[in-house]
């Protein structure tokens, strides 16, 4: 049902067509009908207007601009992103299925230049990194909850002090796609939801890849009281698509959001990066007239040379980071060894990681353990580069994720590459 709505507007689009077609053939009724159908349909796409953008914005205040990209597994073009970020001057922006490999090849090509302030340590494995860069201090970081915590992507926030504004809060969300029957899917949503509406009245974004449209109810009810920045877009309350992205046919589902309570949008548009599926938003707000935020800005934004290093996470608190390596000085791996088991299609790498692997995993959330996981990870293709594959990586990251106990650990080469969700549905064995 979650695939099928967010396939509405390609059905309502199919519609218009028809009703075009019989209108043209003289079928009044027909077309009349369809026309209907169009209306209808077209209803659950239209983005409500709360406060924020019914309410005239203060146009004699700063102009935040925020930026939000979903990097693909970290594919997309470090030199593309950091030429959107400094053409825009993103001040806020947040970065979805990324690594620390991308930030660094992002400082290299010059996108933290004026956001020398990040949230925690990112995980290296995986399409579970969430990031938020900063042209100003971050404090009080802390993880959206978002459905089942074995399972779920970082979904990073914080408060951030915005010179002329005032205090706003700034989250990173990023769902599980809703495969299968969607049940980890609407329960994400629902923990969002329950999030965003128990923060209090300073100003609010929410920023990244919902894996939901307005087309989907659970969004509408995970959003109520959020505006949509993208009502002040090119097509109005309409929004246009942001998935796929750099395939022969066009995007046709809007799944990726900026979102504001208590702040006005007075600028949205997308952008387009090589190397990903999504198209990234740009979306510029402003605070609401006559609604300042009552905290002090500081006046002016640090000088970068004043500022953290974009690796420099000595300045991060203890809840937006993992924890530093249980046992830095033992081996995450026990022992690996290759068996035949051709009754089951052929060779099978056996793992058996370390107990402190192990014991790192059973934390709660589970980012929390990727630290462990990717030292495992690196001993194991060092030990034997053949498994070094995305197939075998994503079985690893599933038996991490959701079969720590199992004696060994067995791996296979010859099970297909669906991706590492497709991967845990399948119960490690695609």
């Amino acid at each position: 049902m979650p695939l099928a709505q967010a396939l509405l507007p390609v059905m309502v689009l199919i519609y218009l067509v028809l009703a075009v077609l019989t209108a043209v053939t003289r079928r009044a009724l027909a077309a009349a009908i369809l026309v209907g159908g169009v209306v209808v349909g077209s209803l659950p796409l239209v983005m409500p207007v709360y406060d924020a953008a019914a309410a005239p914005a203060n146009s004699d205040t700063e102009r935040l601009t925020v930026f939000s990209l979903n990097l693909e597994y970290s594919e997309a073009d470090a030199a593309a992103v950091a030429s959107v970020i400094n053409q825009e001057a993103a001040q806020l922006v947040v970065l979805l299925e990324c690594d620390e490999a991308f930030v660094e090849r992002l400082a290299q090509a010059g996108g933290l230049d004026a956001l020398p302030y990040r949230t925690g340590q990112l995980p290296g494995v995986g399409a579970e990194g969430s990031i938020i860069l900063s042209a100003w201090p971050l404090r009080d970081l802390d993880q959206v909850p978002a459905g089942d915590p074995d399972w779920a992507f970082q979904q990073p926030s914080a408060v951030v002090a915005v010179p002329g504004i005032g205090e706003v809060q700034i989250a990173a969300v990023h769902t599980l796609p809703p495969l299968g029957g969607g049940m980890v899917w609407r329960s994400g949503l629902r923990q969002i939801g329950a999030w965003q509406r128990s923060q209090g009245r300073m100003p609010l974004i929410m920023a990244g890849d919902f894996n939901a449209s307005t087309a989907h109810v659970a969004f509408r009810h995970a959003t109520a009281g959020l505006t949509n920045t993208a009502v002040v877009g090119p097509t109005g309350r309409l929004p246009l698509p942001t998935w796929p992205s750099g395939v022969w046919f066009p995007p046709f589902t809007a799944i990726d959001h900026i979102l504001v309570r208590g702040l006005a949008p007075i600028d949205w548009h997308r952008v387009t990066v090589d190397g990903t599926d999504h198209r990234g938003i740009i979306a510029r707000v402003v605070p609401i007239s006559g609604e300042l935020a009552t905290a002090t800005a500081p006046a002016t934004a640090p000088t970068p040379s004043a500022s953290p290093t974009p690796h420099d996470t000595s300045t991060v608190p203890p809840s937006g980071t993992l924890p530093p390596s249980s046992t830095p000085n033992e081996p995450a791996l026990v022992s690996a060894e290759w068996v035949s088991r051709d009754e089951e299609g052929g060779r099978t790498l056996m793992v058996v990681p370390a107990p402190w692997v192990r014991d790192a995993l059973r934390i709660k959330p589970s980012f929390k353990g990727t630290a462990a996981l990717a030292d495992l990870w690196a001993e194991l293709v060092a030990m034997y580069p053949e498994a070094n594959t995305t197939s075998m990586h994503h079985q690893l990251t599933c038996h991490g994720l959701g079969a720590v106990d199992k004696a060994s650990w067995n791996l296979e080469p010859w099970r297909p590459d669906v991706g590492l969700v497709a991967t845990i549905k399948a119960r490690c064995n695609p």
